[in-house]
């Protein structure tokens, strides 16, 4: 694994901290653990949104700048994939909530 830079660290860090204040107790913020699926596979994202047995994941791409989304669970795996880097998205769990995406995967 490469090490991380210390830009890398602080907006991974701040994305983390904003998420985490802007969905209070409704959902959990992972930052820097990975996040195994329903198909056992597993990945590292920088931040993930997750709720317990959810319906959709959210990992936060710093590298990249992209915001990746899993949703529509079917038999242990997810048949939908967004991958989103511009614009306004709002998690399907809290439809009250307009999350712009450039705020949580820009390291600029």
């Amino acid at each position: 694994m490469t090490p991380e830079v210390e830009s890398h660290a602080y907006y991974n860090s701040e994305c983390a901290d904003y998420l985490k204040d802007l969905l209070k107790n409704r959902a959990k913020i992972r930052d820097a653990k990975p996040v195994t699926l329903p198909n056992n596979s597993e990945t590292s994202p920088d931040v993930a949104i997750v709720k317990p047995l959810g319906k959709a994941y959210w990992i936060v791409d710093l590298n990249n700048n992209q915001l990746k989304i899993f949703k529509d669970l079917k038999q242990e795996n997810y048949t939908t994939k967004l991958i989103l880097t511009e614009g306004n998205i709002s998690p399907l769990a809290f439809p009250d909530l307009v999350i712009p995406v450039q705020k949580i995967i820009s390291i600029n």
